[in-house]
């Protein structure tokens, strides 16, 4: 009997000494995970979420769904996109204006391609 609860005592000793490896690796996961992010899928679509949030300043909020990432990578994209034609735009017109003094220092004429 005394054998038997010896050898009991000595795996729950053990035991307790793999919970605590167990919980400080379980510690150690949850930080890895926040650290990552985590990638959301919608539908064939699937969302980088991790950098694009970073770059566009949308933050995942407890509780938010796929869906709700979805929608703020969607919106920071559209705005991204937004910015990038003004830009593109705005550069173009100075290429334009380029060519046109080039054009009024050339007589009018361009020679062609």
């Amino acid at each position: 009997m005394f054998g038997q609860m010896a050898g009991l005592a000595a795996n729950l000793w053990s035991m307790r000494s793999q919970m605590g490896e167990m919980a400080a690796k379980f510690q150690r996961l949850q930080t890895d995970l926040a650290d990552l992010r985590f990638s959301a899928t919608s539908g064939p679509v699937q969302v980088e979420v991790n950098g694009l949030l970073h770059m566009t300043n949308c933050e995942i909020q407890p509780g938010y769904r796929e869906a709700d990432i979805a929608r703020c990578t969607i919106e920071a994209t559209n705005e991204a996109m937004k910015q990038a034609q003004a830009a593109a735009a705005k550069e173009t017109q100075s290429a334009l204006g380029d060519l046109s003094m080039l054009q009024g220092l050339l007589g009018g004429k361009l020679p062609s391609p």
